[in-house]
């Protein structure tokens, strides 16, 4: 797919909806990506827990599996499939490994036209967050694959004596609100698109 054609396809989902979650966030909007992808047709389905690409496999046999390696969802299309997706609150580099294992898989995952990394961003520091954000980028631009990356800046929140809000104090996830939600597209050419959803 060309970057364009990845940008038009991330503006069809109405990311606003995640500025009213709180917290990290993890399920919510894997459930949120599914459920918008979903309603777009009948032909869309979603594999949650994604099999895992072949290399892995090879490396696993006889040895014990450590840590996710699974992506956390394929989004399919006329039961091929479509897009990889990983959202991740700390281990991004990881992710985008992941993703690229997908990618290269030709033989279980030759129709996935490209990768989505959601960032969502656990740093107390927003610099930290904004520092990761530079090097995904530079990451993904040695991959030369179709990759997409959604991240979600968070910035703290005054609240109030509501009982939503008591709640959200006890986490320090909870008390960050999303405020810019950063697109940065980078195609197999070298392609780059960037724009805010």
């Amino acid at each position: 797919m060309t970057s364009q054609q990845i940008l038009i396809f991330l503006k069809s989902f109405n990311w606003y909806i995640l500025r009213s979650m709180y917290g990290s966030a993890h399920s919510s909007i894997i459930g949120f990506i599914s459920s918008s992808w979903i309603s777009q047709s009948r032909q869309n389905t979603i594999l949650d827990g994604a099999p895992t690409p072949r290399e892995r496999q090879r490396k696993r046999r006889g040895h014990k599996r450590r840590g996710q390696k699974n992506a956390d969802i394929i989004l399919c299309k006329q039961k091929k499939p479509y897009v990889v997706v990983e959202v991740e609150l700390w281990n991004y580099l990881d992710k985008i490994k992941t993703i690229q294992k997908y990618v290269k898989d030709k033989e279980l995952f030759g129709d996935l036209k490209f990768g989505l990394l959601v960032m969502t961003n656990g740093y107390d520091d927003p610099q930290e967050g904004e520092s990761c954000w530079k090097v995904i980028k530079d990451e993904i631009k040695k991959m030369r694959s179709d990759v997409a990356v959604v991240f979600l800046e968070k910035n703290n929140e005054s609240l109030d004596v509501s009982a939503q809000d008591r709640l959200r104090k006890l986490n320090p996830f909870s008390s960050k609100t999303i405020g810019k939600i950063k697109c940065w597209v980078h195609a197999s050419n070298g392609d780059i698109k960037k724009t805010l959803l």
